[in-house]
């Protein structure tokens, strides 16, 4: 009997991996890092100025992209900034360089899932065609944390955010996940841990979803826990499997 699902779709952040430490105290030390740099380079005259700029100029830009879904990349954002308020534009290279301190802070708190990379291979054996859909508004560094946690080799095709345009939730990102892949919504399932993105999102591009709770941030779940059932819900990823093998035979 043919599966019924062909294609399993991964969130990356709290899904595949987790985040380890005080997020507000690792993207100050992140900010810190950067300014630091800036400043070295007298990029900018006054570390404090910019790490002031900089930290407003995130926190606006995170309110407006869960809003309007639009994702503008980090390196536009810190381009902007030294332009506007500084008169100075950068080299693509330089401003990669210096995000290469930003992200070096916080990419070094990110921890695979110790079932991941064993949940992926059983799936890959299984037939199952592998992806990866993240929000993110710096590409390199999705990059380069599926580098180091082992992760890349068993993905066909990674769709980021900040190379696509568009975040999950718009259905965008998932149907352009699914021409890469060449199927259709009722071939693919969504795995998550974002119930207004992953959730919601895969739901309006038409494709089944499994909430994943692990990982969850505790106040994305409160804020959304009265609205939003997801198609199936496990605690930990070696579950998932066993739940496609059952669902891919059974009938809704």
């Amino acid at each position: 009997m043919a599966k019924r699902f062909q294609l399993i779709l991964f969130d990356l952040g709290n899904t595949l991996s987790y985040f380890q430490g005080d997020w507000d105290t690792t993207m100050m030390l992140a900010i810190k890092k950067l300014s630091t740099l800036l400043h070295e380079k007298r990029y900018v005259s006054s570390y404090d100025d910019f790490a002031q700029k900089f930290s407003k100029a995130l926190k606006d830009y995170y309110i407006s992209r869960d809003i309007d879904n639009i994702e503008v990349t980090t390196s536009v954002l810190l381009d902007e900034l030294l332009i506007t308020e500084y008169a100075l534009s950068l080299a693509s290279s330089e401003i990669n360089e210096a995000l290469d301190q930003f992200y070096s802070v916080t990419g070094s708190h990110w921890f695979v899932d110790e079932f991941a990379l064993e949940t992926l291979e059983i799936l890959k054996n299984m037939g199952f065609q592998l992806g990866l859909i993240s929000n993110a508004s710096h590409a390199p560094d999705v990059y380069q944390q599926l580098s180091n946690h082992g992760l890349r080799p068993l993905l066909e095709h990674v769709v980021i955010s900040a190379e696509f345009g568009y975040r999950k939730p718009h259905p965008a990102i998932f149907h352009h996940a699914l021409d890469l892949f060449s199927r259709q919504p009722d071939e693919a399932v969504m795995i998550g841990d974002t119930l207004s993105a992953d959730i919601i999102g895969s739901r309006r591009a038409g494709i089944k979803n499994v909430w994943i709770r692990r990982w969850a941030a505790p106040s994305s779940i409160h804020t959304h826990d009265d609205g939003i059932t997801p198609d199936k819900t496990i605690q930990y990823l070696f579950e998932l499997p066993s739940l496609l093998e059952w669902w891919s035979s059974a009938v809704d």
